[in-house]
């Protein structure tokens, strides 16, 4: 009998065991990823058509408008839905904002940002009443015109 006999084939054995524990391990690992992403709400973006057109400024001052094109990022379950279903006091309430911006601010990057982090606050409590549940991380300007 050859003395390295009994050790190959207890390495043999061992690789054989580890290659047949591989695909279990990976079923495992997919499982809890699975749980993981339940378990935290996917963010979702959603568009508030049709884009927003308002009046702003002084009207002595002759007639300006904003156009603007928003998109939220919300979380929470059937986020959505719930958008698409309160997006009439969502879109009064920027309106409201927009509307009521000076006219000459809303002309640099660093005005429209501060109008930008307004509306989501605005957009947040607004949601925060009707929707606690839903949590708007983010409000993008797709577009922002003004004339």
């Amino acid at each position: 009998m050859n003395p390295g006999f009994p050790f190959s084939r207890i390495l043999l054995l061992l690789l054989a065991a580890l290659l047949l524990a591989r695909p279990l391990m990976a079923a495992e690992e997919a499982k809890e990823g699975e749980e993981g992403a339940e378990a935290r709400p996917k963010a979702v973006y959603v568009d508030l058509a049709p884009p927003f057109v308002t009046n702003y400024g002084s009207p002595a001052r002759g007639h300006h408008y904003i156009q603007a094109r928003i998109t939220l990022r919300v979380e929470g379950p059937d986020a959505e839905e719930k958008i698409e279903f309160h997006k009439a006091p969502l879109r009064h309430n920027l309106v409201m904002l927009l509307s009521g911006i000076p006219r000459g601010e809303a002309d640099t990057p660093e005005q429209r940002e501060v109008i930008r982090k307004k509306a989501l606050k605005v957009v947040q409590e607004t949601m925060k009443e009707l929707e606690p549940e839903i949590e708007v991380k983010d409000l993008l300007f797709t577009s922002f015109v003004i004339q």
